[in-house]
């Protein structure tokens, strides 16, 4: 199997364990699995010819998102940057460790941080690519029904 299967695979079998579902057609996705392909079409949509690095980051953009609830925070502004904050860095931590363990190199491992923590935003064309992809799926999601 190829690294970047590997990968998509770890990911994947990871955010399969998302608690909350999305009914579309009828059929029952776990949420997060479902919002990270649905991240995954518009990046390559925005830049079909894209690189590795942001192809990884697309499919690992909010692994685990369920592990650390909004509700674990105080409510307010301040509750939610720390929220979306420690949520980053959870996702960071939670992608980088699992490409490792599949063998890809530190250099790769930085560059999916690097975008999954959205550095370089408004001077990375990939973290703007993800931005963009990210808010589209988020536009796109308003007809989908959450269980």
């Amino acid at each position: 199997m190829h690294k970047l299967d590997q990968a998509f695979k770890v990911f994947d079998d990871y955010n399969r364990n998302s608690p909350e579902t999305l009914v579309i057609d009828e059929v029952i996705h776990p949420a997060e699995y479902f919002y990270a392909l649905k991240l995954h079409e518009w990046v390559l949509k925005l830049n079909p010819n894209t690189g590795a690095a942001l192809i990884l980051a697309s499919r690992c953009q909010h692994i685990g998102r369920w592990e650390i609830p909004r509700s674990s925070y105080p409510d307010g502004r301040t509750g939610y940057l720390k929220w979306r904050s420690d949520l980053s860095n959870f996702h960071a931590e939670t992608a980088s460790s699992l490409l490792l363990s599949i063998g890809y190199d530190e250099q790769m491992i930085d560059d999916v941080r690097e975008i999954v923590l959205k550095r370089g935003l408004r001077t990375s064309p990939d973290v703007e690519t993800m931005e963009d992809a990210l808010c589209l799926v988020s536009w796109s999601s308003n007809s989908m029904t959450c269980l």
